[in-house]
């Protein structure tokens, strides 16, 4: 399993390849529209780019795929950067919550 998830930890940027929090005003039809998304708060997978207030978004832009992540104790974390393959993001306890964070001391 840990050569598994480490296989699937590439160089590359990962890409949100989904989000499921329709009230985000980054989301358009399961995807998120920001460029560039973070995520982490007190070491908790929460994304931090989620927001329901009106700002100036460029609806048209491509996400870059950037991800920042504070969370330490996640596998995926290196040097404050997500090396997943793709980030799930969703719905807990009316949070956005990264489902692609996996404990590093499990």
């Amino acid at each position: 399993m840990q050569a598994r998830l480490e296989d699937a930890m590439k160089d590359e940027l990962p890409r949100v390849k989904e989000c499921t929090l329709t009230e985000c005003v980054h989301y358009e039809r399961r995807y998120c529209k920001a460029a560039t998304i973070s995520v982490g708060e007190n070491e908790t997978p929460l994304c931090k780019t989620f927001s329901t207030e009106e700002i100036m978004v460029n609806k048209f832009s491509q996400p870059l795929g950037v991800v920042d992540c504070s969370v330490h104790k996640c596998l995926r974390n290196r040097d404050l950067k997500c090396k997943a393959y793709f980030i799930l993001v969703r719905s807990r306890n009316g949070k956005a919550f990264c489902q692609s964070y996996v404990n590093r001391y499990k």
